[in-house]
């Protein structure tokens, strides 16, 4: 099974918290895959080629491809990072993945 991580990515975010974030993104997907889990994280996957290319950070650009994501996701785990609650992105991801029955875990950092 594969497990789609969420986590707030650009909201209030200059490019110094964008990569704070990604950095706690890599930090988790390593340890979880440590213990064994099977882990995608949309950060990972589009961080780089944003920064790099100068693709858009706004979940707006990013849904469509997301939410592909999480269909094939048999769980939707959330890092309770500060801003998780205001995120536009993390709100809708939990929204689809309900919508969708896949089940959430809420991660606390």
């Amino acid at each position: 099974m594969i497990i789609y991580l969420a986590q707030p990515y650009s909201i209030n975010a200059d490019e110094k918290l964008r990569e704070e974030r990604y950095q706690i993104a890599v930090k988790m997907v390593a340890k979880f895959m440590n213990e064994g889990y099977n882990i995608f994280s949309p950060i990972l996957n589009s961080h780089e080629p944003a920064r790099q290319y100068g693709l858009p950070n706004t979940w707006e650009y990013w849904e469509r491809v997301d939410k592909e994501y999480i269909a094939v996701c048999g769980e939707l785990w959330v890092l309770c990072l500060p801003g998780w609650l205001e995120s536009k992105g993390v709100a809708a991801e939990i929204e689809y993945a309900e919508h969708i029955g896949i089940p959430i875990k809420y991660i606390e950092v």
